[in-house]
Order: structure tokens, then sequence, then C-alpha cells
């Protein structure tokens, strides 16, 4: 997983084992933002599914930022609107889908 550009311009491009592309997360930042990057991870669950977990970012070091100001949306996921200044996650099936049509095809 790849965590690239900032603020409007950030996105999450997401590779299989074989480093083939499998899809990308965008985000969409409303106002400016000095910290619009963060930890992002994607963990394997023991229903078959993964878990996507994403650090949104802050406008600023000191100050709140006001809430529902980032929207999400890429892998087959429905666009979300989260609050900065937080931690996010979303369980989901997809990747699992393309992670195996990836490997499969990575082996032929």
């Amino acid at each position: 997983m790849v965590d690239s550009g900032g603020g409007s311009n950030r996105t999450i491009t997401v590779f299989n084992a074989s480093d083939t592309q499998i899809g990308q997360i965008q985000f969409t930042y409303i106002g400016n933002y000095e910290h619009s990057t963060g930890i992002d991870t994607i963990l394997p669950l023991s229903n078959g599914s993964y878990e996507l977990i994403i650090g949104i970012g802050s406008q600023t070091d000191q100050t709140a930022t006001p809430a529902n100001a980032v929207h999400i949306s890429g892998l087959g996921l429905p666009t979300t609107t989260v609050n900065a200044d937080s931690v996010t996650s979303s369980p989901f099936r997809l990747m699992e889908a393309r992670l195996k049509q990836s490997v499969a095809r990575s082996k032929s």
C-alpha cells in the first residue's frame, strides 16, 4: 500500500504480493490541511475479509478540525464522509476477491 499526495490529491494505492495494483482510495479534503496523510494498514480478519485502517489527518496542530470534513471513495467501497483528527476503519470483502484474482494471474 502506498499513501501519496496531500490534501485533495491524497491517494492510497493498494498492491498485491506480486506488486500488481488492485485499486485506489481517493480523498477529498474540505478546506486546507497541514496534515493530510496518515498511517494506513490493511489487516486480514478471521472471517476471510479485510479491515482497512486509515489515519485521516488534521487541518492544524492546535485547533480541532470541523466534523465531516473528509470524503473517501474507491476500491468499490461506498463514498464515505468522515471526521478529520481521527482514525477510521472499514471492513470489506471486495479486496479479498481482487487479491485472489491478482495472485492467480501472477501464478499463471
